[in-house]
């Protein structure tokens, strides 16, 4: 097994992040690199855990145009041990200026699904405390009328 490096990206690796799958693609979420182009998301602020040239880890902290104070992280995918996601964590949020919010999108029955467990598993030994948890309810259509009774 090779060496696990992580780094943040540089200027042009854009494509690095986006070279892991997406784990969760049943989740809704801005991609990364619209997020690179509205200026959400910047490299720096961006890391990856890689075995060879493959990820088994990306990060990414965003704070948009506009909006005031420190980014958050907003994007925690892990494809690895939850201590590779953790020493992830710490070595960015060393270089990061120390831990901010994290906004942990999951979809339901979570808890059976090992690409939304690691992460939060990886975040908790990284140090980060869970304060919350907030539902998300989607209105898909208006339910057909009820059958006239008689």
């Amino acid at each position: 097994m090779s060496d696990l490096v992580i780094r943040p990206l540089t200027a042009g690796e854009e494509s690095l992040f986006t070279s892991m799958p997406d784990p969760l693609p049943e989740l809704p979420r801005t991609g990364y690199l619209d997020g690179v182009a509205t200026g959400g998301y910047h490299p720096e602020r961006t890391w990856v855990a890689l075995r060879g040239d493959r990820v088994v880890g990306r990060a990414a902290w965003v704070l948009p145009p506009g909006a005031a104070g420190r980014p958050w992280l907003e994007w925690f995918d892990l494809d690895a041990d939850p201590q590779v996601g953790a020493d992830l964590l710490r070595a960015a949020h060393a270089a990061l200026g120390g831990p901010t919010l994290y906004h942990a999108a999951v979809p339901p029955r979570w808890q059976r699904i090992p690409a939304a467990t690691r992460p939060l598993a990886a975040a908790r030994l990284a140090g980060l405390v869970q304060h919350g948890v907030r539902l998300r309810f989607l209105h898909r259509g208006t339910p057909p009328e009820p059958s006239p009774t008689g």
